[in-house]
């Protein structure tokens, strides 16, 4: 497959390009993703200028930053290429904040295969990839486009807080031959612990965040978090019709909902958890709630939502908080104080929960949570902490 086909694949819903030349690839990017928000960022002031001049940040809706990525905030040196082999007009894609091992001279570059001669450095802004993303992004994207010119060593090493949140990584493995301090293959692989390469090309790896979808929630597989006797007596107790499965993971309590004649929706962040739904892929949405409220615009009855709130920061629980309100009842399990997991970032009480959602609106239903956790007093999670709660905003339901 080709770079182009993965994406088409994962449909990232953000891209941070580093490197973006004229926009070249940002045009394919667009094209392939028409929501998708894009952010650019190319160092060169030739190549700021042309896309400036064609007017390309605004054609191709994407979001410019002038300025390079790498091991230091403040100005660098950076080698503009120019006069490419076989090509009448100047080559400025290759340019970088790496020293060229020729300057000037096209013995290396010939011998290499790479179409550039380099010009002596200028000074350029230059952030690490962590203060870019603290200053200018709001959330991290789902997927780096990394074409740094053999920098890509000091962008991941000076950029470890931002990559621990990106789920893929494109980027090149094999100028070593042309810039000085440029990582190889294997260099770069133990700059990514955690990490593991999809496809690999001659001068290109895709790695994959192999952490990521546990830290959105993903699919626990565990029966602590099946619960069709719970399901089955909220259908006839609430006469349920309508359901959202948050942080669904591969959907399985939607799919048991919809094989039961409720109407059901599953929502995950990880396109890998959709990769593998057991639901049709029109009953499953793929949303990061990090970056924002799911765009549903219709009324549920239930939300049901299984060791899911804990993984998501609390700073963008208003997020989750809009999604419940879109549903008569909520029932949710959650991971308690010092319990421990991967990406948990927000272990809580079940009173700090039942005060959240008593801001937007919500009842909670001290009875019914007993009656359900009573169901599995013993378990590690899950039914342990079962909580159910009313909206108050919605008509009343007489109870059977």
């Amino acid at each position: 497959m080709s770079i182009f086909d993965h994406i088409q694949q994962i449909r990232p819903s953000s891209i941070l390009e580093i490197g973006a030349y004229r926009m070249d690839d940002t045009r394919r990017f667009r094209e392939l993703l028409p929501t998708t928000s894009i952010d650019c960022i190319e160092p060169d002031p030739t190549n700021i200028a042309h896309i400036r001049r064609l007017g390309l940040e605004t054609e191709l809706n994407v979001k410019l930053h002038p300025l390079a990525l790498g091991d230091a905030n403040t100005y660098i040196d950076f080698w503009q290429s120019t006069k490419g082999f076989n090509d009448e007009r100047d080559w400025t894609a290759s340019g970088s904040i790496l020293e060229p091992k020729s300057l000037g001279s096209a013995e290396i570059m010939l011998r290499e295969g790479w179409p550039a001669f380099f010009l002596p450095p200028i000074k350029v802004p230059c952030l690490t990839l962590d203060e870019f993303m603290r200053q200018t992004l709001i959330l991290p994207p789902c997927f780096i486009w990394c074409d740094a010119q053999g920098a890509e060593a000091k962008i991941i090493s000076h950029g470890r807080k931002a990559l621990a949140e990106i789920q893929w990584l494109y980027l090149e493995h094999n100028t070593c031959g042309v810039y000085s301090g440029a990582p190889g293959y294997q260099e770069i692989i133990q700059l990514l612990p955690g990490w593991s390469p999809v496809e690999i090309w001659p001068y290109d790896v895709l790695m994959r965040n192999d952490q990521y979808v546990e830290a959105l929630g993903g699919e626990s597989g565990s029966t602590a978090t099946y619960m069709p006797d719970i399901w089955q007596a909220l259908i006839e107790k609430y006469s349920v019709t309508s359901m959202l499965d948050v942080g669904s993971g591969s959907g399985k309590a939607a799919k048991w909902f919809l094989d039961h004649g409720v109407d059901a929706l599953a929502i995950d962040g990880s396109p890998e958890s959709r990769a593998a739904a057991v639901v049709p892929q029109d009953r499953f949405l793929l949303h990061d709630f990090r970056r924002s409220p799911p765009p549903i615009n219709k009324k549920f009855d239930l939300a049901w939502s299984a060791e899911f709130v804990e993984h998501v920061e609390e700073r963008f629980l208003p997020h989750i908080l809009a999604c419940f309100s879109q549903c008569k009842y909520v029932c949710l399990t959650h991971a308690t104080p010092g319990q421990g997991g991967h990406h948990h970032v927000n272990e809580q009480t079940t009173d700090y929960w039942i005060a959240q959602l008593k801001a937007v609106g919500f009842d909670y239903d001290d009875e019914e949570t007993q009656r359900m956790r009573a169901t599995g007093p013993d378990s590690l999670y899950g039914r342990r902490t079962l909580t159910f709660f009313h909206n108050k905003g919605t008509p009343a339901h007489e109870e059977v």
